[in-house]
């Protein structure tokens, strides 16, 4: 049900971990990322915009789904607080963009509404995410937030902007909460498995000394 391979490592048995975005983008890496930390023992809330796709994602591993717009900020809290409400903590955040943003382009020739969406659908969702999280993080005391900074490939301005915000963000954040034993971590380009093998790695206690860092594979 989960989807796990065979001896997958179980390093994240007994924690809970909330998804964003697992409807797909950059080759479905939402829900690769949603199956893998399932196959690592996690129970795994998911969440995204889009009901029927984040359902289906959420049936593949056996977890609760969460329709939430990440760009409605009081949205993105109702969803942590259910997830602590139903299963009992948050331990591990992945947060992915919202939806597809339009096409992008080259310098000077963004049209304003594109750029708008790319950095709404990039960078906001994930920052609304990330302060939805931490007040369920530092009840803990611990835990780990990963942030997708979406797919390289598409190269065009608004999108390597949005792309360095999420690192930005992710760098400021680890700073902040580092000493509270949150970390934030950033991952960006690469295919679906390879992003989602990243991801169970951060948010597992093996990477327990690794915060701030921005690892964005190549294509």
């Amino acid at each position: 049900m989960t989807g796990a391979e065979p001896g997958a490592p179980r390093r994240l048995a007994g924690r809970v971990a909330v998804v964003t975005g697992v409807s797909g983008f950059a080759g479905e890496a939402g829900a690769a990322v949603a199956r893998r930390l399932a196959a690592e023992g996690a129970r795994v809330v998911c969440a995204d915009p889009d009901e029927k796709a984040g359902q289906a994602v959420a049936r593949s591993v056996g977890g609760p789904f969460v329709h939430t717009d990440p760009l409605d900020e009081y949205m993105a809290e109702a969803l942590f607080d259910e997830a602590y409400e139903t299963l009992g903590g948050v331990d591990a955040v992945v947060n992915g963009p919202c939806g597809a943003p339009p096409a992008d382009g080259p310098a000077l020739e963004v049209p304003p509404d594109t750029w708008r969406v790319v950095q709404d659908t990039r960078l906001t969702a994930v920052f609304f995410c990330c302060r939805a999280a931490l007040p369920y993080l530092r009840r803990h005391g611990h835990g780990s937030v990963v942030n997708l900074a979406g797919p390289a490939a598409e190269g065009g301005l608004a999108a390597a902007v949005a792309a360095a915000g999420v690192g930005a963000l992710t760098r400021e954040l680890a700073d902040a909460f580092g000493p509270e034993g949150i970390r934030f971590n950033a991952l960006g380009g690469g295919d679906a498995e390879r992003l989602a093998a990243a991801a169970a790695w951060l948010a597992s206690d093996d990477s327990a000394g690794v915060n701030g860092s921005l690892v964005r594979f190549s294509p």
